[in-house]
């Protein structure tokens, strides 16, 4: 089955695949109807590829949304980037922040000659610590506003020159729109932080 999604403002096609043992998920799913997918697994081969592939196995559930309305994403657990910074090396992580700085899209070629582009952004969260995020491929074109808030699902950490970075690797996913409840959260942190920095900068004035 080929299935339209639609998330963080834009549209795509994604091809499902059910086996024998999800034959009970993927018969329930009616054409022209919204539905929620969660626990699909991802085909090592659409990986990296502009054509997206998942399968459909006995954990995975489906789930049909009333009103062809789209559900929000669920509510994750964020590690704070201060603890990242101390975090080891190889290991998978959730985070949200805000974008500080959005570094140059760079050209990159990987060690099976492929070429491929990367870009680093700046993030931080509520602890005030900041850290590196590695966006690779199509996910290079999409933060493109300082001050907005951003969320790595299982980003993973990998330390450069001494210091941890978080990418965005095989099966993390960049999340342009976090849940209500976590944005939300930064939001009201980050506006009395910008509150905060305007009052230090006028006693200087």
């Amino acid at each position: 089955a080929v299935v339209s999604t639609q998330s963080t403002g834009s549209t795509a096609e994604i091809q499902c695949t059910g086996f024998s043992d999800s034959q009970h998920i993927h018969q329930q799913v009616v054409e022209g109807q919204c539905y929620m997918f969660k626990e699909l697994i991802v085909l090592k081969e659409s990986r990296g590829s502009s054509q997206f592939k998942c399968r459909l196995d006995n954990t995975s559930t489906v789930t049909r949304c009333n009103d062809n309305i789209i559900p929000q994403s669920p509510v994750l657990q964020y590690t704070s980037i201060a603890e990242l910074k101390k975090a080891g090396d190889g290991c998978f992580s959730n985070v949200i922040g805000v974008v500080m700085s959005i570094g140059n899209k760079q050209t990159h070629v990987t060690l099976k000659s492929r070429e491929t582009y990367r870009r680093t952004v700046v993030i931080m969260d509520t602890s005030e610590a900041t850290i590196q995020m590695v966006l690779w491929g199509q996910d290079s074109d999409k933060i493109t506003a300082i001050n907005s808030i951003v969320a790595i699902k299982e980003g993973k950490i990998i330390r450069t020159a001494g210091t941890n970075c978080i990418h965005v690797w095989f099966n993390s996913r960049l999340m342009l729109t976090p849940d209500q409840e976590n944005l939300e959260r930064i939001e009201k942190w980050f506006k009395g932080f910008q509150s905060l920095l305007a009052d230090v900068d006028s006693d200087f004035e």
